[in-house]
């Protein structure tokens, strides 16, 4: 099975996550997506990050009718800081039989000589970059993604409408839990 990998802290995840995973999908470049949740990127700041298990469950009612996209919490029992490179080489020796593929975005494949270990990485793994600028636009992506979870966070801060931004599922548990304000 060809097994797509997004990786992300997915605080919150949004319809451009969903938007980018089912146009791979309905493309068949990828039987399936991983979300997997990173519960602290060690290259962001933690100031507004909100509980992995949080994250987590919102992830979860989000996808619970998605076919073909799940979570993975294969980073929550791995040693802090985490980097990608081990996270690849734990699903490989948990699930030897899958082919294994990266999501990334345009911003993040741009930065990936920095990465650690990325010469590994790229000899192993394909990786699928969605734009996220105009200029970018490519064959598998006809539109860019002009949507970070960090412009969700700054709009719950400010009140502002999210519901057309992300899966009613998480839009109601911010709601109801207060998160990000």
């Amino acid at each position: 099975m060809r097994v797509g990998l997004f990786f992300g802290t997915f605080n919150p995840l949004h319809n451009a996550h969903l938007g980018i995973c089912n146009k791979l999908l309905e493309k068949k470049i990828i039987d399936e997506v991983w979300l997997v949740l990173t519960p602290h990127s060690p290259y962001k700041k933690s100031d507004d990050l909100v509980d992995a298990y949080i994250r987590l469950d919102m992830i979860n009612e989000a996808i619970a009718k998605l076919q073909n996209i799940k979570v993975s919490d294969i980073e929550f029992g791995m040693e802090k800081p985490n980097y990608t490179y081990l996270t690849l080489k734990e699903v490989k020796k948990k699930f030897p039989d899958n082919e294994y593929m990266i999501i990334m975005g345009e911003d993040n494949f741009l930065n990936f000589d920095k990465w650690k270990n990325n010469k590994f990485i790229k000899s192993n793994f394909q990786i699928i970059s969605y734009p996220r600028s105009k200029k970018s636009v490519n064959n598998i992506f006809d539109h860019y993604f002009d949507l970070s979870s960090s412009t969700i966070r700054d709009l719950v801060k400010r009140k502002s409408d999210i519901s057309s931004l992300v899966p009613d599922e998480i839009y109601l548990y911010i709601k109801e839990k207060g998160l990000y304000r």
